[in-house]
């Protein structure tokens, strides 16, 4: 999984890149002006994937 995630309060996005067990998370710059602050993360692996699992997975961590 990798992309970026929108944080409440924060002046700039979170680059989020995970790996089987490994997350990296980090503060990568700020919002341009104007930019749409949103969520935006890709996840790849193996068919099929359980979809639901996973915005589950991710509604939960947000949370």
């Amino acid at each position: 999984m990798g992309g970026f995630f929108f944080t409440p309060g924060a002046a700039a996005r979170l680059a989020i890149q995970a790996v089987g067990p490994r997350v990296t998370a980090y503060f990568d710059r700020p919002w341009k002006p104007g930019e749409a602050k949103v969520t935006n993360l890709v996840v790849i692996g193996e068919q099929p994937l359980d979809r639901a699992a996973i915005f589950a997975s991710l509604e939960k961590a947000a949370a």
